[in-house]
């Protein structure tokens, strides 16, 4: 499934408690996401391997995309958030 064709995509790991945080505040958002955990195998990895290489920072999650946009880690989407971010609700 490529990225673009979902609104709302978190890149997670089910041991990383800012995954968690990003999850629940989008949650609490009433976004619906689709959530990838990249500790479940062999693809997933592969997948958090290219995440590194496109954010050049490890560890690489969380990693929110909304519409296909890289809207970055934990740090940005607080700062966002922050900054009174209009969230286009029509990706959500």
């Amino acid at each position: 499934m490529r990225v673009s064709q979902k609104g709302l995509v978190i890149f997670s790991k089910s041991s990383c408690c800012l995954c968690h945080a990003m999850k629940t505040f989008f949650n609490n958002l009433g976004a619906h996401a689709t959530v990838y955990e990249l500790d479940s195998g062999p693809v997933e990895r592969e997948m958090e391997r290219a995440l590194i290489r496109l954010l050049g920072c490890n560890p690489s999650v969380p990693a929110v995309f909304v519409g296909g946009q890289l809207v970055g880690t934990t740090k940005h989407v607080n700062e966002l958030h922050l900054q009174d971010f209009a969230y286009d609700a029509s990706y959500l």
